[in-house]
């Protein structure tokens, strides 16, 4: 009771957090970034000295890969921070065939987060601090959850379920542009929805995810045939310059062909006057005018091949103009594609979050007045489930925790409240007999859920 009372004196005064973010820097001072194991959603800055190129700020993937320039992707998931800049700078080396070893370094600007559920007054998602503790996520959290009135559980139930058709409708659409970005990607004419069409397996959300796309996919239809059109017209443009160029080229042929004709021509003409020159019968005025002639069809000559070159030129550079169009476009929609996915899993995991909100009220509620009339307290039961960053499709492993002890990032912490005689049925060493069976499974179900 002195420890928590002291607490609850910084908490009002505005210095607990303060004194929260003391301790992580003094645990992440004495070694845990050295020893932290790096796992999905983990993001990090990367420095490698004389390659600019790969210095950078990138977030560990959902699948344990980070992507960098010149050396590709690579596995984060379960290496330590020097051991993820041993591995970059020994595929650098590799790569750019070095002489020596690159110096590169891995620091964790903000790490992976941590979830906390159940009774508790805000479950969610919350950023990771080293040597957070159990009794700090609490804290974080807002603490235990304190349910005034049943109105005041109404209030929560109608505002989760609000929140939780704004995201079932924010997911519909995402679903749908996920949908369009992929066929627009695959190249073909219409949109399938396929895999996408409910997004999810939420079956409370049956009514509300297996209505008809209606006018959101006359939407996103319309912008794929638009863009598409745009595509297609630049692409036709760059045709006509083709063509045009081509054309140009015959052209330019055609007159070619003249010249030498014309040229010959005078070569004949040339001759001649020299025979006669060669007698004594020449004009000399005819012969300049003939030199000068064909002086003039050589420089036209020489214009016509810069031309026609040129055009070849200009054809070369539409061509490669074309080619990177399409690769630009490519490379957008990947890059929207990865963006929508992302959103749409973000946007699940709230909807998971909502429901749980909203049967912990409803439960929490009914708990909560078969306690007062029951003159009973509640007594905390904290789980934490966690997961080998290394080997995200693994087993969890699931474990009862204290409130001191050590919260790692991605852990899931979920609270619940037990049902502890106070004034009656107290055993004689002072602690509280085992609940029935079917009161602990009421308080319990909304945990494991």
């Amino acid at each position: 009771m002195g420890v928590m009372t002291k607490i609850s004196r910084l908490h009002r005064a505005g210095l607990f957090p303060l004194l929260t973010l003391a301790f992580g820097l003094i645990h992440a001072e004495y070694g845990f970034a050295a020893d932290y194991k790096l796992g999905a959603q983990d993001k990090l800055r990367i420095k490698v000295y004389e390659w600019p190129a790969l210095s950078d700020e990138v977030t560990v993937g959902n699948d344990g890969i980070i992507a960098l320039p010149l050396i590709g992707s690579l596995n984060a998931a379960g290496a330590t921070p020097s051991e993820l800049a041993r591995r970059i700078a020994e595929r650098l080396q590799a790569t750019e065939k070095l002489t020596g070893m690159p110096y590169a370094s891995v620091e964790v600007i903000q790490y992976r987060p941590f979830y906390i559920l159940g009774d508790v007054q805000k479950p969610g998602e919350y950023a990771y601090r080293p040597g957070m503790t159990v009794l700090m996520a609490l804290s974080i959290s807002g603490g235990v959850y304190r349910a005034a009135d049943n109105l005041r559980l109404e209030r929560d139930v109608i505002s989760s379920e609000g929140a939780l058709a704004t995201l079932r409708a924010k997911r519909r659409e995402l679903s749908i542009r996920l949908a369009r970005l992929e066929t627009e990607f695959g190249g073909k004419a219409k949109i399938e929805l396929g895999a996408h069409k409910s997004g999810s397996t939420d079956a409370a959300a049956s009514s509300d995810s297996d209505q008809a796309p209606g006018m959101v996919l006359e939407q996103e239809d319309a912008i794929m045939q638009r863009r598409r059109r745009g595509f297609e017209n630049q692409i036709a443009t760059f045709r006509l310059q083709i063509e045009g160029y081509n054309e140009e080229i015959k052209l330019l042929a055609r007159r070619m062909d003249s010249l030498t004709r014309q040229q010959k021509s005078v070569e004949r003409e040339a001759q001649v006057f020299k025979t006669l020159g060669d007698k004594g019968l020449g004009l000399l005025p005819r012969e300049t005018a003939l030199e000068r002639l064909a002086a003039q069809i050589e420089g036209d000559q020489r214009e016509i091949d810069t031309l026609s070159a040129k055009a070849r030129q200009n054809i070369t550079q539409t061509e490669a103009a074309m080619t990177k169009l399409a690769d630009d476009r490519d490379r957008d929609l990947a890059i929207e594609i990865r963006q929508s996915t992302a959103e749409l899993e973000q946007v699940e995991k709230d909807i998971a979050t909502q429901r749980n909100l909203i049967y912990e009220a409803e439960a929490l509620s009914g708990a909560d007045q078969r306690a007062l009339s029951d003159r009973t307290e509640l007594d905390l039961r904290i789980r934490i489930s966690r997961r080998d960053p290394s080997d995200h499709q693994g087993q969890i492993t699931e474990f009862i925790a204290q409130r001191g002890d050590n919260v790692e990032p991605g852990d899931v912490i979920s609270v619940s409240r037990v049902l502890a005689r106070s004034e009656s049925g107290v055993r004689s060493d002072g602690r509280a007999p085992a609940l029935g069976a079917a009161a602990e499974a009421e308080i319990e179900l909304r945990s494991s859920r």
